[in-house]
């Protein structure tokens, strides 16, 4: 079958490596949330090959979200399995699952607001003291950063029911009232940022 692709994953897998590389700098389990295409699963896979990867998303990207992990052949990078975040009790579809650590990669504003919060609950419950929680994306900081992520603004709210680019404040204040520390807050190009987020104990 034909891969899905996706440019800009190209265009910003390697800062996003170079960045992670920091977050998770010691073996660990990590679960990434709406995976999407895979690109960046099998190239942080590959490059940061001391990580075990577990991609997810929902259940009509697994077949070529699947065949893209399938063709890496990399020990690290297990098949991927479904999972909704905006499924309130999402966990417990896993009663298996382990993380270290979590990276969602541009799913704030593809999702809506109840699955944002549904998502910071679970991780909370997931992750154990001193784990952290990585989101890399585009937010708005007292409104839009760029004219950019004003256009993406609009094709979000379009394309998906209650979408939309997520102040970084609120996301902030949502994450610490979940359970986690406040966010450390690393510039990426194109306008892009990544929350660092650790659990409290």
């Amino acid at each position: 079958m034909e891969l899905p692709f996706a440019p800009a994953c190209e265009r910003n897998q390697e800062p996003i490596r170079q960045a992670l590389s920091e977050v998770f700098p010691r073996p660990a389990h990590i679960l990434e949330l709406a995976s999407g295409t895979g690109q960046h699963g099998v190239y942080l896979a590959r490059h940061l090959n001391y990580l075990t990867w577990q991609c997810t998303d929902l259940k009509p990207a697994l077949a070529g979200l699947g065949a893209r992990i399938a063709q890496a052949e990399l020990p690290n990078l297990p098949p991927p399995r479904e999972l909704d975040v905006s499924h309130p009790a999402w966990l417990h579809d896993w009663p298996d699952l382990k993380a270290d650590g979590v990276f969602a990669c541009n799913l704030l504003h593809i999702a809506s607001w109840d699955a944002v919060l549904a998502m910071f609950r679970g991780c909370a419950q997931l992750l154990h003291a001193g784990s952290t929680l990585a989101i890399y994306g585009p937010f708005n900081e007292n409104g839009f950063t760029s004219d950019g992520n004003a256009s993406l603004d609009a094709w979000a709210r379009e394309s998906f029911p209650g979408g939309g680019l997520r102040e970084l404040e609120a996301v902030a204040g949502v994450a610490v009232d979940s359970g986690f520390q406040e966010p450390e807050v690393k510039r990426m190009p194109a306008n892009n940022l990544l929350l660092t987020l650790v659990r409290n104990a």
